[in-house]
């Protein structure tokens, strides 16, 4: 709470890029005090941390022009994720696809795999599937073992994105994901 507060009061004196990171910090402390309470009696402290988590994250986005939520069509609702650009020059990047396992998020996999991916010339699409992140804490999707009926239409929206090189696209998933990940 403390660092948010930080990061709010950059915001209100226009120092974005200290907000940006103070946000960042502030996310990934709540994301990390929120892993170690799964057990029942925690629950609700564990939902307050996430929402906590995803709002700073988005905070912290919110200044940069390369990395935006999308919302991915998925059966009768979507898949939250997001979209990280690398610098093109006009040509169409190859495309990495991530998502994570058991219990990760999508705005962890912006940190530890999309800043890495556009540093090497890859745009990146980070998802969170049944199971995950959103798509379990806010649709109450669970997981699912056939993996390729999650990341068929996160592949056809890729193919839809004017940005996405479609003979360039390449699957990798974190922790139990490397796991469903083969399976897709």
């Amino acid at each position: 709470d403390r660092i948010y507060a930080l990061a709010q009061g950059f915001e209100k004196e226009g120092h974005i890029i200290s907000a940006r990171e103070a946000y960042f910090r502030a996310s990934m402390y709540y994301r990390s005090a929120g892993f170690y309470m799964h057990a029942k009696e925690n629950r609700d402290k564990a939902m307050v941390t996430w929402k906590r988590s995803k709002e700073s994250f988005l905070k912290g986005i919110a200044s940069l022009d390369f990395v935006k939520p999308v919302k991915i069509p998925y059966e009768n609702t979507y898949l939250p994720g997001y979209f990280v650009k690398t610098k093109s020059g006009g040509k169409k990047p190859p495309l990495l696809i991530v998502h994570t396992g058991f219990d990760g998020t999508g705005e962890e996999l912006f940190f530890s795999t999309a800043l890495a991916a556009i540093k090497r010339g890859y745009n990146c699409l980070i998802f969170e599937g049944p199971g995950q992140g959103a798509a379990l804490r806010e649709q109450n999707l669970h997981f699912r073992p056939d993996w390729e009926k999650v990341v068929t239409p996160v592949v056809d929206y890729a193919l839809k994105r004017p940005d996405v090189d479609k003979d360039r696209i390449a699957l990798m998933g974190i922790s139990m994901g490397g796991y469903l990940a083969p399976r897709a």
